[in-house]
């Protein structure tokens, strides 16, 4: 193994990572418009979460649906930015620097961010959704998605490396102050 074959090595995972969050939010910006395009598939999930009858939306309650999925939403966007420019730091040459420790642990609390934001969406999307049915048939739902626990547990480990990383960072420095 060649000297530049880590680099190497990095800049190419570093490419690939950036276009895969490239695509990831281009995948959360379609699939929500979709979704809340189309009342149908509304009522079908809607149906499939809760196991109501749901349907006959009018539209006020899709663009209110729609606006309750921005929260997690933008959270998501948010925590691929901060990944988006985390793989661009490593591009750029600085692995062992402050910068990457701070756009990591920035990555971990919106991943958390997006988890709590799912569980107040989950909410939300139930009741908005159910304004339209009767008295007695009106939901107030208080849930726990899986995607809850995925986005606690990868923002956990991503602030915990980010701490890793600061310390690595600080130990670089000084490594090199003595030499």
């Amino acid at each position: 193994m060649t000297v530049n074959e880590p680099s190497r090595r990095i800049a190419r995972i570093s490419k690939m990572a950036r276009a895969l969050a490239a695509a990831c939010a281009l995948w959360i910006v379609g699939v929500t418009l979709w979704h809340w395009t189309h009342p149908d598939k509304v009522a079908l999930n809607a149906r499939l979460i809760w196991g109501e009858v749901f349907g006959g939306f009018s539209d006020s309650q899709l663009v209110a649906g729609f606006a309750s999925n921005l929260l997690p939403a933008g959270a998501g966007l948010a925590a691929l930015y901060c990944l988006w420019r985390l793989f661009g730091v490593f591009l750029s040459g600085r692995i062992f620097a402050a910068e990457p420790a701070l756009w990591l642990r920035r990555t971990g609390f919106c991943l958390i961010g997006a988890a709590a934001a799912a569980v107040l969406d989950h909410t939300l999307e139930a009741l908005i959704l159910s304004l339209n049915l009767g008295a007695g048939h009106r939901l107030l739902s208080i849930g726990f998605p899986s995607l809850f626990f995925f986005g606690l547990l990868a923002g956990t480990i991503a602030i915990a490396l980010g701490e890793v990383f600061i310390a690595a960072a600080e130990m670089a420095e000084d490594h090199a102050q003595i030499v």
